[in-house]
Order: structure tokens, then C-alpha cells, then sequence
């Protein structure tokens, strides 16, 4: 234990023997002054930007859609641009609407026919009630 403190005495006669001997030095006056950088300032205009990101969307959408049946053939409008009202939107394909067409033309065709043909059966029931006065002319 003896050995110990003589060890710790020691050390501490060093630290104290270094600390008077730095003491004892002139550092040699004040330190020199820090360099430094000068710029000069002059006024000019610098846009300022920040880029975000974000997403829109319309406050108002219509969906278009075509209120007719058959094939559309062509799309008459530019997607996302404006239309006017009356405006045609679409071309769809006439065949299906000739079709029809043919077949109510036909139709009447028939009725006519069938109208004429009846005509005769309806004349004699015509004479027979005017003379009976029951039909006025």
C-alpha cells in the first residue's frame, strides 16, 4: 500500500511541476486577429420558387355518353375539350337504323294493302245504312 501512495504522490509532483513551468512561459502577446472575407451587397430582384407536389381535380365533370344503341363508328368530339349543345358527338353505324327503317316502311306498305282490300266489304254495310237513314251523308 506503501508503493501506491508513493506512486499517486509522484504523479501528482509531476502534473504540479508541469502546471508552475507553463505558468512561468509568455505566450507572447495578445494572438493575431482572424482573418476574414468582404463581399459587397447590391440590391437585384431573385424569384423565389417552390416546387410541391399536389394534384387537382375538376369541381365540375360530365360524362359523355352516347343515349342510342348501336356501334359507334367515330367519336366526333376531342376528349377534355369543350362541346355546345346540339353538337354532334358520335357517328354510329346507319345499318341497324336502315334495317328498321326498311321493315316500317314495309309495314305500311302492308297496311295499305290490306286497307284496299278491305274497302269492298266495308262499301255494301256504307249503302246499306244510308238507306236506313242511320248514317247522314
Amino acid at each position: 500500500m506503501l508503493k501506491r501512495n508513493n506512486a499517486i504522490g509522484a504523479a501528482g509532483m509531476m502534473v504540479a511541476m508541469a502546471l508552475l513551468v507553463a505558468c512561468g512561459k509568455d505566450a507572447g502577446g495578445p494572438p493575431p486577429p482572424p482573418e476574414v472575407g468582404v463581399i459587397t451587397l447590391a440590391p437585384r430582384v431573385i424569384a423565389i420558387t417552390d416546387q410541391l407536389p399536389g394534384r387537382t381535380t375538376a369541381y365540375r365533370v360530365a360524362e359523355v355518353r352516347p343515349q342510342v344503341t348501336g356501334i359507334v363508328q367515330k367519336r366526333m368530339f376531342v376528349e377534355g375539350g369543350e362541346v355546345k349543345a346540339g353538337e354532334q358527338l358520335y357517328q354510329i353505324d346507319p345499318g341497324s337504323y336502315r334495317a328498321a327503317l326498311s321493315s316500317a316502311q314495309a309495314a305500311l306498305k302492308r297496311a295499305g294493302a290490306e286497307r284496299i282490300v278491305g274497302l269492298p266489304d266495308v262499301a255494301p254495310t256504307i249503302v246499306s245504312m244510308l238507306a236506313e237513314r242511320a248514317v247522314r251523308a
